[in-house]
């Protein structure tokens, strides 16, 4: 049975996810201290069948990195697959398709992340909220999410889910952070702001429910010793290559303080790279686009015109023009701006209201690209900014 999800949900799973760009603006593994070795949004090399069942589904590759093409067939991969595990799995395909947009969302992306496990680990640990969702009690279910480990972790994920199940409304959230670390109010939710306006969301403003079953203590105490059970061997891994990286940094540092002279050229030419650069809103931001963004961003550009006509596209992006557009209109934000157009097109159209000539909201990254070229209202590009410099760090997540 074929099941197609919305766009945006698919641009909602791929924000969720944390990714690195090298130089030729492709993706690079990250190393997970609980899924191991990841690859493009998410997806466990170490669980998952390695680079082999990776280059099954997306051709073949360097065994390093992924294109931003290549990242997205995979991802719709990995998504349709969780689709079809919830259809065979007996806790689930009786109902979940016929449950709310939002349950169905959650139940996707809690699969997506964490795998359909069982009592002790993944999406069916998780019984109390999942007999909730079944009963169709979605404020309860939303409650014993919060009541979870997973909301503890995810932090900006689980605060968006969470309220995505309880109200039916998505909204984009990150984190309120008081030194350095995120914070919870008083009712034991993450304190979110509005990842577009920074409004502080107010969560007294929607309805309650009671919480219903206590997990607080029992359910965060089993899966804390579940997950620290699951990950003792991959905390170790990750630590000692950490501890590899920050060696090997350590003798590259020392190693360029050691043969580096300040000349007076050398000085001027840092003192250049500091000067601030102006913004749309009128604040300054010190540096400009490097050598490496503007790289990076030439080749994500190329690669999606590449991606257009192997799909049979005729419309393809003029690279030098898109890149000097952008750089003139957003200047050191540019390449930030510029993957968020590539990774979530569907969002970024909703978000800012971005329509073609009949009124029609954009649907494509080449089209979002070329209307963020477009922008002439500078509350407008403030915006495009704002969206696109949002916090996505891993502890806001």
């Amino acid at each position: 049975m074929t099941y197609t999800i919305p766009e945006e949900w698919v641009d909602h799973i791929k924000d969720g996810e944390g990714v690195e760009y090298d130089n030729r603006g492709n993706i690079k593994t990250i190393e997970d201290p609980v899924k191991g070795t990841n690859i493009g949004y998410g997806h466990s090399l170490t669980y998952n069948g390695g680079w082999k069942k990776v280059e099954r589904i997306v051709g073949q590759t360097n065994k390093e990195t992924l294109t931003v093409e290549q990242a997205d067939k995979l991802c719709r991969a990995d998504i349709k697959e969780v689709c079809d595990i919830l259809d065979r799995d007996s806790t689930f395909r009786d109902w979940w398709r016929s449950s709310s947009p939002a349950c169905q969302y959650v139940l996707i992306d809690m699969c997506y992340t964490m795998g359909i496990g069982d009592k002790d680990h993944g999406l069916k640990s998780f019984p109390n909220m999942i007999g909730a969702m079944k009963k169709g009690n979605y404020e309860e279910a939303s409650q014993h999410m919060v009541d979870s480990l997973y909301y503890n972790q995810t932090k900006r994920r689980g605060a968006r889910n969470a309220e995505y199940l309880r109200t039916g409304e998505w909204r984009e959230f990150d984190c309120v952070i008081k030194n350095g670390h995120p914070i919870k109010d008083s009712q034991g939710r993450w304190k979110v702001k509005d990842s577009h306006t920074g409004e502080v969301y107010d969560y007294s403003k929607h309805s309650t429910c009671s919480k219903g079953e206590d997990m607080t203590r029992q359910q965060v105490k089993e899966d804390t010793e579940n997950a620290k059970a699951f990950g003792e061997k991959k905390v170790e891994q990750a630590r000692q290559a950490s501890n590899k990286a920050k060696s090997a940094g350590q003798k590259q540092a020392t190693a360029k303080n050691n043969t580096a002279t300040k000349t007076p050229e050398v000085a001027e030419n840092k003192q250049a790279q500091n000067t601030p650069v102006a913004r749309p809103n009128g604040q300054t931001r010190t540096g400009n686009a490097s050598t490496n963004d503007e790289a990076r961003m030439r080749n994500m550009l190329n690669n999606l015109n590449k991606a257009n006509r192997k799909f049979g596209q005729s419309k393809v992006i003029d690279v030098d023009k898109t890149l000097d557009d952008l750089k003139k209109q957003y200047g050191a934000d540019a390449s930030k701006v510029l993957a968020k157009a590539m990774m979530a097109p569907v969002t970024m159209a909703k978000t800012l209201d971005l329509r073609d000539k009949d009124g029609k909201l954009l649907t494509s990254s080449r089209q979002v690209i070329q209307k963020l070229c477009e922008i002439e209202d500078t509350q407008q590009k403030n915006n495009v900014i704002t969206m696109a410099t949002a916090a996505r760090s891993r502890n806001s997540r």
